[in-house]
């Protein structure tokens, strides 16, 4: 990657892993070792391909980011009691001595299972499966995977044997989206500057969000229900023959099961579920069999109600599948590995956990469709291609209920990567609760979080500027890398690490030093590049993007899927084994008017929740920039709804289930329906105390101190947790003051108050 100097200014190509799966090119400008500028860097040929805008985490708020005065400098001991707040300033040699030894005490009188951990918009996320998997634990998992592109992706694979979800619409060929609980010109933007040139628009949300206004269709379930109105198209494509005949007779498994099962599920009982009518689903369904090629673009939305999500998800798959619009061009292609890399399921090193310990883990013996069960299922050669720390890991609500509970056995110590768990996981009690329990807590992150106030040891990592960038791209089949623009450690100011370097340290510490030869990130990459013959830096300055050629209908020259019967599974033998229903079916959420009809007496709404463009989940807050842009949390109420309470656009409201109440501030909007209440996510306030009780106000407006991390509320098949579709109910509250931004210095240390 060329870097022009002109005097003391540099100008530098990072790649920005904000968003994780869309990662772009930024054009860095550096002046006596300080970032002075960031913005877009047009001339990527990957951005050019898709077409990208630059998105408000870059410019000054990136900036901001990285010098803000609140960020973790180096690392820190707990000094006090937890939750006390204070705390003395360490070496990062002491830092690992501690932190090694305390594990190999609690392995050696608990077992290595008694260590858990979770991660989330992980750089590097392999790094931390190694660790674990050579400690000896198989209680790992990923905060996002389970809730996010993980159990979708896992679901593709059951069906498919293969990703179909993350390329990005075909902007010549694509002649149906249809964005289905995606809200993606704000949450996939770079797969929205491809897809927006569809020739016709569909889109499936609760809300009338502003691309759902542009839409040539706009259906509005009743939250939760989605799996019903696939269900229902299903029927529709089958009874009146749209869907790819010869297709279907060659390349699938357990077609005629399927049109049985979906005799359930005609419009009329479709219709009475999700509240959209008869009508509307059967021409929605036929559009979708019939305008072609038509790409399903999935939103995370639908993976957060908990019982249903997986089934909800197998439903898409089987209609891309049965309607023609599978690997094929402007379809949902297939998406196979950049081949030439060493490979993160290599680099995880899953095999070097024994068997013995790999059945230990927590939740298996319940969801075992995302656990080792379901992972044991596919043959060797097609694991070479499923990640196992995502896919035989342990849930995180089993985590969390074990390191709370003691059941089925105790969870001794955590440690959190990069996900803010109080924030990010269902009911905030309850992982409150695990963190108070354990014996030992640490915490990587850039800023102290809620979850780092209650650590014994908080270690301060480098931010995606600040490191070298090697990521292969599933979207786009390619590999990208970026320069690391700024140092990671600079004398009497700060002192941060790469993740790769606090886990190679540990491992060192513990015994695994065999299996971590490489000093830094850039001699890994070194290494995952040696079968293209080239290094990272010399990969780096000329290329810095390689992408292989999509093969359309690539089973066809495999000779079948990597199934294990080798077609696209609509009758799933992975689920059949398990004990689980081979075939897709609806259930209602845990908690809703249908299901819990008393529960709905008393909390009569459903709560869903909303993100921002602003900010990635629970992150940024204490970006002044960036709050100014979304300052305070928001509640979106009907103004139906509002009226019933007395509340005007602009009050506080309380929002209260079963499990506790938080505050926001109203928005009425009449594109939601008027039995659903939609809060912001992710919210706390980094300008607020760290000690407790505040811990940063985490009980104030989090919407997850409302949602229930219950085992039997969780997907039964993958131990998803839900972040929504609970019953609610509201009321008006007290003013609770201006809408204050918090003071960051440097930047402007004067209290701004934002004009109403």
């Amino acid at each position: 990657m060329t870097t022009a100097t002109t005097q003391e200014l540099q100008v530098r190509i990072g790649l920005c892993k904000w968003c994780d799966h869309d990662q772009c090119h930024i054009k860095c400008y550096v002046e006596n070792g300080r970032l002075v500028k960031a913005g877009s860097f047009p001339e990527s040929p990957f951005q050019a391909w898709f077409g990208i805008e630059q998105c408000p985490k870059m410019g000054h708020n990136i900036i901001e980011q990285v010098y803000h005065p609140k960020r973790l400098r180096y690392p820190m001991k707990r000094a006090g009691a937890r939750g006390e707040d204070r705390w003395t300033t360490i070496s990062w040699e002491q830092a690992f001595d501690e932190i090694a030894e305390k594990l190999g005490k609690l392995r050696d009188k608990y077992g290595a299972e008694a260590f858990g951990g979770m991660y989330g918009l992980y750089n590097e996320q392999w790094d931390i499966s190694r660790f674990f998997n050579l400690f000896g634990s198989p209680n790992l998992d990923s905060v996002d995977a389970r809730i996010c592109g993980g159990l979708e992706a896992w679901m593709n694979v059951v069906t498919y044997g293969g990703i179909a979800h993350y390329g990005p619409p075909d902007p010549v060929h694509t002649n149906l989206l249809v964005l289905w609980a995606n809200q993606a010109p704000k949450t996939n933007p770079i797969k929205w500057a491809r897809g927006k040139h569809a020739r016709r628009l569909m889109v499936i949300d609760p809300r009338k969000t502003e691309v759902a206004a542009q839409a040539d269709m706009w259906l509005q379930p009743r939250p939760g229900t989605d799996g019903a109105l696939g269900l229902g198209w299903l029927h529709v494509l089958i009874n009146e023959n749209l869907y790819d005949k010869a297709f279907v007779d060659k390349w699938t498994f357990g077609f005629e099961e399927l049109r049985k099962r979906v005799q359930e599920y005609p419009p009329e009982r479709v219709a009475q579920i999700t509240g959209i009518l008869k009508e509307k689903i059967i021409e929605s369904a036929r559009m979708y069999g019939t305008v072609k090629p038509g790409h399903i673009l999935w939103g995370s939305p639908t993976a957060y109600y908990g019982l249903n999500t997986a089934e909800t998800e197998r439903v898409r798959c089987i209609l891309r599948a049965i309607s023609g619009n599978l690997d094929v061009l402007g379809g949902n292609q297939i998406i196979r590995p950049f081949s030439k890399q060493v490979k993160l399921t290599e680099m995880e090193l899953a095999d070097m956990l024994p068997m013995e310990q790999v059945k230990k883990a927590l939740g298996s013996d319940r969801f075992k469709c995302m656990t080792w069960p379901a992972y044991y299922q596919f043959s060797e050669e097609a694991r070479k291609f499923i990640r196992a720390s995502v896919i035989r890991s342990a849930p995180v609500a089993a985590v969390i209920q074990a390191a709370r509970t003691g059941k089925p056995y105790p969870v001794r110590a955590l440690v959190t990567a990069a996900c803010n768990p109080m924030l990010t996981v269902s009911e905030s009690r309850a992982v409150y609760e695990a963190f108070k329990k354990v014996e030992l807590l640490f915490v990587l992150d850039h800023f102290k979080t809620p979850g780092a106030a209650l650590a014994d040891y908080v270690l301060p990592t480098t931010m995606w500027i600040e490191k070298p960038a090697f990521s292969f791209l599933e979207h786009a089949n390619s590999l990208i890398t970026g320069e690391r623009i700024l140092p990671k450690f600079q004398e009497g100011e700060f002192d941060r690490k790469d993740d790769y370097e606090i886990w190679r340290a540990l491992g060192t510490r513990l015994g695994q030093a065999e299996h971590w030869p490489w000093k830094s990130l850039e001699e890994v990459y070194d290494y995952r590049l040696k079968p293209l013959s080239t290094t990272w830096e010399e990969f780096s300055s000329t290329k810095y993007w390689m992408t292989e050629p999509l093969k359309h209908k690539g089973y066809e020259e495999r000779g079948g899927f990597q199934t294990p019967s080798g077609k696209v599974e609509l009758w799933s033998t992975v689920f059949e084994n398990l004990g689980y229903d081979p075939l897709p079916y609806y259930e209602e959420p845990a908690e809703s008017p249908v299901r819990t009809p008393d529960l709905a007496k008393e909390y009569p709404y459903v709560m869903i929740s909303r993100r921002s463009k602003t900010f990635i989940h629970s992150s940024q807050r204490m970006v002044r920039g960036m709050r100014r842009m979304h300052p305070e949390p928001v509640v979106e109420l009907h103004p139906e709804t509002a009226l019933k309470y007395g509340i005007d656009d602009g009050d506080m409201v309380w929002i209260e289930t079963r499990r506790g109440r938080i505050k926001q501030r109203a928005l009425l909007t009449d594109t939601i329906l008027p039995y659903v209440v939609n809060p912001d996510f992710g919210w706390w306030f980094p300008e607020k105390d760290a000690a407790e009780p505040t811990l940063f106000g985490v009980w104030e407006s989090n919407v997850n101190v409302l949602t229930s991390l219950d085992l039997d509320h969780c997907s039964q098949s993958t131990g998803t947790y839900y972040l929504g579709c609970c019953l609610c109910r509201i009321s008006k509250a007290e003013e609770g003051g201006a809408r204050a931004i918090p003071d960051t210095p440097p930047w402007n240390p004067d209290k701004v108050r934002l004009e109403a």
